[in-house]
């Protein structure tokens, strides 16, 4: 039986797939495929979601906020990361 967590887990995926293959921004730069690059600044638009990226060069370990403007990377170990998926939780 599938729930609606999973459902819902099914769809962030597949948005997460769309919005990768399309180009967001990460501190201005077009984002293709993947962060290459992480920002330690913080991201002060309101997040609609996030997920996190796994190191498999050339792709760093990143947390990926979506926001209304676009996608940032951000350096995963920031304390202000770690705040902002408490409270999008």
């Amino acid at each position: 039986m599938v729930t609606c967590g999973t459902l819902v887990k099914i769809w962030r995926a597949a948005v997460v797939i769309a919005a990768l293959s399309c180009s967001g921004t990460v501190d201005g730069e077009k984002m293709v495929s993947c962060c290459k690059t992480v920002s330690k600044k913080e991201v002060t638009d309101p997040i609609t979601g996030y997920w996190t990226q796994d190191n498999n060069a050339p792709c760093v370990r990143a947390v990926i906020f979506e926001t209304g403007k676009g996608l940032f990377c951000s350096y995963h170990r920031e304390p202000w990361v770690r705040r902002k998926i408490q409270q999008f939780e």
